[in-house]
């Protein structure tokens, strides 16, 4: 697809969700899938979206001030700073113990008000997103997740050092080496790297999942980007580097060795850990963002240009292969488009590879977005999100606005029209 073509599929999913908007004076917000606490059980209903960046109304509003930046849209732009209004005045919605997250917390909100209110000119915004992050910044961490990247700092720490337009280096230093610090304190030395007991940390603060019910203290810890050690390491390596702090530096080496230790080189993957115990699982060769291949190439891909290390960049062609492979499969009316774990996040590696691998992506990456557009957005049937026939979510990391960011991000790099990544934060491609 030409970039004139991407941008109108992009903008089909921008209209689609400024049609379902519900304003309330400046603020707007969405209907759909939502979790909530019914007499202690968690449960999953329909209602109005929360604030954060993985399915609220904060990653909305970065999907669309992207696009309406791109392409001058009057209602786009119009509905992302009513998205982010809601976000900002609602931030305190998070959950305390998970506050401190990027993507679920509050360090997302203020990133978003910043770079919105940066697009689409609004100085209050931009001032908001920064008392934001400033108070989370300086929070107490106490009985709060730290570790991983989905509910902890791993990917706050990137994503506020890559707002070097706003702070000052000496502003961030020394919170963010705190948050540094605390995560190494948690972390568990062996002769075979650095780990984390995220999956203990996840069922304390947020975890309702099957697979955090039961056997956690005979699982190995966690491999992975969105909960396993590749993502905490790659975040010590972002201090190690941003601050000179050789300690973080290899920390974040050790966390990869960790990761390394456990390459079946049998199947030439990395085990989905979460499965340990059962080795006919279905996803014991994840291939995804959250777990898996896909998330690990990212990280190492942003490894590799902090460090330079060969390695790294090998890695990284060795999860793209698996991640090419298993989005070959997954074109199909039954797939899952999300960022999260579905194709939207295996594209992201394909074109953060497109540059620097051995293959040539050109017509994987045309086939992909010429199947969104043409099965789902010009037959105007609804997008598949894993969820039945019309589970269209509006979010980003589970939804609409993720498909919409994907295509985003697949706009030609020769002429910088891409907006930054939200899969890997901070890094360059």
């Amino acid at each position: 697809m030409k970039d004139a073509d991407i941008l109108n599929a992009a903008g089909t999913i921008g209209m689609l969700l400024a049609r379902d908007a519900i304003w309330d004076g400046e603020r707007c917000n969405w209907l759909g899938p939502v979790n909530d606490v019914f007499f202690g059980k968690m449960l999953a209903g329909y209602g109005t979206l929360g604030p954060g960046i993985y399915d609220g109304t904060a990653g909305i509003a970065l999907f669309l001030a992207e696009l309406g930046h791109l392409t001058d849209d009057p209602v786009i732009c119009a509905t992302a700073i009513g998205a982010i209004k809601h976000s900002v005045s609602r931030f305190q919605d998070c959950p305390e113990t998970i506050s401190l997250s990027f993507y679920t917390g509050h360090t997302g909100i203020g990133y978003a008000a910043i770079r919105i209110g940066q697009l689409c000119d609004q100085p209050n915004l931009l001032h908001s997103g920064i008392s934001i992050l400033k108070n989370t910044l300086h929070s107490d961490t106490s009985g709060k997740s730290v570790l991983d990247v989905m509910l902890g700092v791993a990917a706050s720490i990137p994503a506020i050092l890559s707002l070097s337009d706003v702070f000052d280096k000496d502003e961030i230093e020394e919170p963010l080496l705190i948050w540094g610090r605390k995560v190494l304190q948690l972390g568990q030395k062996s002769d075979t790297g650095l780990s984390w007991d995220t999956s203990t940390e996840m069922k304390q603060n947020a975890g309702d999942a099957d697979w955090l019910q039961s056997d956690l203290e005979t699982r190995p810890n966690l491999l992975g980007y969105g909960h396993g050690a590749g993502g905490i390491g790659l975040a010590l390596l972002e201090l190690g580097t941003a601050f000179d702090a050789r300690g973080m530096t290899d920390a974040g080496l050790q966390a990869f060795k960790y990761e390394d230790h456990w390459f079946d080189e049998d199947r030439q993957c990395w085990p989905d850990l979460r499965y340990y115990n059962d080795p006919t699982a279905k996803g014991q060769t994840e291939v995804a963002w959250c777990h898996g291949a896909t998330g690990i190439g990212l990280a190492r891909f942003r490894a590799f240009e902090l460090t330079r290390h060969q390695q790294f960049l090998h890695d990284a062609h060795k999860a793209t292969h698996l991640t090419r492979n298993a989005l070959a499969t997954r074109l199909t009316p039954a797939t899952n488009l999300c960022l999260c774990h579905g194709v939207g996040s295996d594209l992201e590696l394909i074109l953060r590879a497109r540059d620097t691998g051995p293959v040539d992506d050109r017509d994987l990456i045309g086939k992909t977005l010429d199947f969104i557009s043409e099965n789902f957005l010009q037959t105007h049937h609804p997008l598949p999100y894993g969820g039945g026939e019309r589970h269209q979510p509006p979010g980003l990391m589970t939804g609409l606005a993720g498909t919409g960011y994907a295509f985003l991000r697949s706009l030609s790099e020769k002429q910088n029209l891409a907006p930054p990544s939200l899969l890997c934060v901070g890094s360059k491609a």
